[in-house]
């Protein structure tokens, strides 16, 4: 899961470009991501020097804009990859690490308990410079109305979208090692950075993938990771974790163990040189690197933290967009929970509310944006009670959209 940043982002983060050397000023935090190519918004896309220069990605960071669904794959028994046509045959320049919000181009067909428009960011896995498309990995949850919608959707049907919003910004060659620590539906922005990265030519930095899942056939993206595997095998390589293995298992099962981290992860004595990005469950998270609340990146605990890890080595603070919004995880009926007013059904119990409840019923303050400060506490596995500064409580709901209030579920 990724967190939103806790400074607010302005059009300046847009822009990025290949850089072969490292920042003079490198971060090694650990990086909860939560879920594109390095060039932004306003940047210059060379393809070589007797083809055009596009100049503008076809997206808006600003407004909606409805793009038509080319083509549906089918990827497995509850995954689908959606394939949105770009006008003009353009790219999408996303920035990396970035990702999009989504929304039902009907008004009408998609909203929350409120009556406001449920939307949703979602981390493309197709690269920023993928002419005329723009591909999506949608998990279907029962319960997720904007996975349902958008599985609802045929070709030539459109969807709304906005963005890119800026989560990380990538530098190449930043780092001698990285860790990336993901878990379901989390592979996204982890898979974003990945085949980024890796496609420079340029790029020495040496990743290694710890990626956990229920059973063998949830593991989304397979098939492209070992590729990538294939193609860099000196700078890459992949750890599969699984809860319920198959017969002759080889592999780590269970959770993400401290074991398992110290066996394949660069040790925290590299210091600068070395970064750890997590983007899973909450439950994961709060393992492997403390409890995290709101969309602060917090301070280092876990695992992480008893093998020598900085909160400078770790990064979480894009959890919370790359993963409770990717994955769908506000229900329709943690809707009713927070509004049992209007709901007919019983409000779910804590015993349905396990390790969630655990991670989230914490209190916080966070910047929302500048000059805009907030208090939230728990009200359900995913909805919170949000305090702005004029004093009044308002519900906000990990769904994306907030009920009454006037930043618009805190979303940029």
């Amino acid at each position: 899961m990724l967190r939103l940043a806790a400074r607010p982002l302005t059009r300046s983060h847009l822009a990025r470009t290949y850089a072969t050397a490292p920042a003079s000023k490198p971060s090694n935090l650990p990086f909860y991501l939560l879920g594109a190519g390095t060039l932004g918004l306003g940047g210059y896309y060379y393809l070589n020097t007797s083809q055009p220069v596009q100049e503008k990605s076809p997206l808006d960071p600003e407004n909606f804009k409805d793009f038509k669904l080319k083509k549906i794959v089918p990827y497995n028994h509850n995954t689908s990859e959606f394939i949105f046509e770009l006008p003009n045959n353009e790219a999408s320049l996303l920035s990396v690490a970035s990702c999009i919000i989504v929304k039902s181009s009907d008004p009408e067909a998609l909203k929350d308990a409120k009556g406001k428009p449920v939307i949703r960011p979602y981390t493309p896995i197709s690269p920023s410079e993928k002419k005329g498309e723009l591909t999506l990995l949608v998990k279907k949850y029962d319960t997720g109305q904007a996975s349902k919608h958008i599985h609802e959707l045929k070709e030539g049907d459109t969807l709304s979208i906005k963005g890119p919003i800026p989560k990380w910004p990538w530098t190449h060659n930043e780092f001698d090692e990285v860790a990336l620590i993901g878990g379901g539906s989390g592979i996204t922005p982890l898979y974003q950075i990945l085949n980024h990265a890796l496609s420079n030519p340029s790029n020495k930095t040496k990743f290694t993938l710890l990626f956990s899942n229920v059973t063998e056939a949830d593991i989304l993206l397979k098939p492209e990771l070992e590729n990538l595997k294939q193609k860099h095998p000196d700078n890459f390589n992949i750890v599969y974790i699984l809860d319920n293995p198959p017969k002759g298992w080889a592999g780590p099962k269970g959770y993400i163990a401290k074991e398992v981290i110290q066996q394949h992860v660069a040790k925290p004595d590299l210091k600068e040189k070395v970064k750890v990005f997590v983007c899973g469950p909450p439950g994961q998270v709060a393992a492997l690197a403390g409890k995290k609340a709101g969309m602060k990146q917090g301070e280092l605990d876990g695992i992480l933290k008893e093998l020598g890890y900085t909160e400078d080595q770790a990064i979480t603070q894009l959890i919370k967009l790359s993963y409770y919004y990717d994955i769908d995880c506000a229900t329709e009926l943690l809707h009713k929970q927070a509004y049992p007013a209007e709901s007919k059904v019983a409000p779910i119990s804590k015993a349905q509310q396990p390790e969630y409840r655990q991670v989230w019923n914490v209190e916080l303050e966070a910047a929302v944006e500048e000059g805009v400060k907030l208090k939230s506490r728990s009200v359900s596995m995913y909805d919170h009670e949000v305090e702005l500064d004029d004093g009044i409580w308002r519900v906000w709901s990990a769904q994306g959209a907030s009920i009454d209030d006037p930043y618009d579920g805190l979303l940029p």
